[in-house]
């Protein structure tokens, strides 16, 4: 493989990891704000450490992730935000 093609596969490797990046990039607080009110009623909210004992993540950054899903599917990715909510 010449140096060349290694850059090139370097450089496509970046591309790849900025995509992953933007596609995780913060929602609006509003949507944050909106994911924590209905973490905050589940019963696997831990209110002490604001995490989930379900997947242990830490609430207020995962809510701000557009790309985040909650495990229990009370809400989902920015797209499809609030897919169901609990009865």
């Amino acid at each position: 493989m010449s140096i060349i093609d290694e850059y090139k596969n370097k450089i496509a490797g970046l591309i790849e990891e900025r995509k992953k990046i933007l596609d995780s990039y913060p929602s609006t607080n509003l949507m944050a704000k909106k994911r924590l009110l209905i973490c905050s009623d589940c019963d696997s909210f831990r209110e002490t450490t604001k995490t989930c004992s379900e997947c242990n993540c830490f609430m207020p950054l995962k809510a701000k992730l557009n790309k985040s899903v909650c495990p229990l599917g009370k809400w989902g990715a920015r797209s499809q935000d609030y897919v169901k909510q609990s009865p």
